[in-house]
């Protein structure tokens, strides 16, 4: 994620679009460009939301273990005044 959003912004900013790969010996016409332009800022977005909700579900799952620990607490704490 971190190498794609860097890519992105390297050519966002540079208004910079490769024209060729030589690595792998592919030129890329004008409309080439557009699709790897779109297919990157749709790899980011799809890294985004990803991120998004796996923190989403971290964030339920420990606001539940608080909630959790919270009650064991205070059962334990009714139990040793009573008794």
């Amino acid at each position: 994620m971190l190498g794609f959003s860097l890519a992105a912004l390297m050519v966002s900013t540079t208004k910079a679009v490769p024209t060729q790969v030589s690595a792998i010996g592919v030129s890329l016409t004008l409309e080439d460009q557009r699709v790897v332009l779109l297919g990157l800022a749709v790899l980011i977005a799809y890294f985004v939301l990803a991120f998004s909700f796996y923190g989403m579900k971290d964030i339920v799952a420990w606001r539940k273990s608080i909630s959790f620990s919270d009650r064991t607490t205070r059962n334990r704490r009714k139990k040793a005044t009573r008794g």
